[in-house]
């Protein structure tokens, strides 16, 4: 009966992640049909230097997202799954900081944007118009909490009504010919739309509260406050390349260079949420101190976003050409050769994302800002050496090479974290042990 009982778990969990994963890719999928149109027209309407304008503004934001996030996102899940009962508390504490951070860094940012780009007035309103993402960004903790019941369903539903919403404005604004200004603003539509959708699925469907309490914000910050500098380190080394491409080039470089980085970003969804599906069950399989089974789904997530990440970089080196001009006019075909280096990098940079799991797991948080610290300065170095040689090609040979130290080579270093670094080389193998068992 015992040995029964297990495989019906077993069973059960298992349908349960895929369809949890179905949910998410399927959702993102319809996203990424509306940003194939809508996305290629809005950056072949605007060209290279108003995008690249965008783009460099984004870039700049992202610096404060660690700060307003306050790490909180890579522990929230364990907490829901840990702390049922304590949803109302967790989810209520933790928005409510997020909130005033967000709003504490959107005049800062401000502020420093006026002296950077002193007389920049375009930069400066774009920078504001695109800002209201961190505030609206506060929200997405309610993803966590659908994600920790493999509840997958209302997330992607909400998420491809918000892009539907965002995509109606920018069609409008293709129709009515707008400036780059009412683009800028489309970033923050896109989440603003999805904070109201996530408030009210989970206040009268669900019928929950955002309890705020003090005490608890403490105890979040307490296990997440090893996340914020690691992620602002992560920021500075996933985003430098555009700010200092913009410094040492130009706008349009920076057009060129995420045109690259858009197309390789397309396509991510299917790694995040496969990692998002696992995630739970890896977590369920460390509390239930079932290493074998725990050491084993861990491997499995990373050999899916090595593997996968492979074929498609391959796929985009063969046709990054066609890819380019196809997909955004002749106009960019100047991004081709960076585009065909900057793909390598996605596996690299998701194996970090699925680590952060392990991490929480392990308890072994204080080594991430490390880690993140030590790609920060490497990318800087990098892009400083790299640009002014091979322009934008070098800015991605800087991120590629990023990428590959941080998440791959660093960890060798530190004893604590070779245990992982063996289960990443394990799961290059995996496939191999797969066909031998066949």
């Amino acid at each position: 009966m015992t040995r029964i009982k297990n495989l019906f778990i077993k069973y059960f969990i298992k349908n349960r992640v895929m369809n949890n994963a179905s949910w998410l890719i399927g959702g993102k999928i319809a996203q990424m049909v509306l940003s194939f149109f809508v996305g290629i027209l809005t950056a072949r309407f605007l060209g290279p230097s108003n995008y690249g304008l965008i783009s460099r503004t984004a870039a700049f934001l992202t610096f404060f997202a660690p700060v307003c996030t306050l790490g909180i996102s890579s522990i929230i899940v364990n907490e829901l799954i840990a702390n049922p009962d304590q949803t109302e508390e967790i989810l209520g504490s933790g928005i409510g900081i997020r909130c005033v951070t967000s709003i504490v860094s959107m005049v800062l940012i401000q502020i420093l944007v006026s002296f950077m780009e002193r007389g920049n007035y375009l930069f400066f309103w774009v920078t504001f118009l695109q800002s209201g993402t961190l505030f609206f960004q506060s929200f997405d903790l309610i993803e966590y909490w659908y994600q920790s019941k493999l509840e997958a369903k209302y997330i992607s539903i909400i998420a491809l009504l918000g892009y539907v919403g965002t995509a109606g404005y920018k069609i409008v604004l293709l129709a009515l010919g707008k400036g780059v200004s009412w683009f800028a603003f489309a970033n923050t539509l896109d989440y603003l739309l999805a904070a109201v959708m996530y408030v009210l699925v989970y206040r009268f469907r669900d019928r929950k509260r955002f309890i705020f309490k003090w005490k608890r914000v403490t105890a979040l910050l307490k296990k997440s406050y090893e996340f914020i500098l690691s992620s602002l380190m992560v920021a500075v080394y996933a985003e430098m390349d555009k700010v200092m491409l913009g410094e040492m080039l130009d706008d349009t470089a920076v057009g060129l260079y995420s045109v690259g980085t858009k197309i390789c970003s397309m396509w991510v969804f299917v790694l995040a949420a496969v990692i998002n599906s696992v995630r739970p069950s890896v977590i369920e399989a460390k509390e239930q101190k079932n290493q074998e089974l725990y050491h084993t789904r861990i491997i499995q997530m990373y050999s899916v976003v090595l593997w996968i990440s492979i074929g498609v970089s391959v796929f985009f080196c063969l046709f990054a050409e066609f890819i380019i001009v196809v997909l955004y006019g002749q106009e960019y075909i100047g991004a081709r050769d960076s585009f065909r280096i900057v793909t390598w990098y996605t596996g690299a940079s998701y194996l970090g994302v699925a680590r952060s799991t392990w991490m929480v797991c392990e308890n072994r948080q204080k080594y991430e800002k490390v880690l993140a610290g030590l790609g920060a300065v490497s990318n800087i170095i990098l892009n400083l050496l790299l640009i002014p040689a091979f322009g934008i090609c070098g800015a991605a040979w800087a991120t590629l090479a990023t990428q590959v130290l941080t998440n791959i080579l660093f960890p060798f270093l530190f004893k604590d974290l070779r245990e992982n670094s063996v289960l990443i080389i394990k799961s290059l193998l995996y496939p191999v042990k797969l066909l031998k068992k066949l």
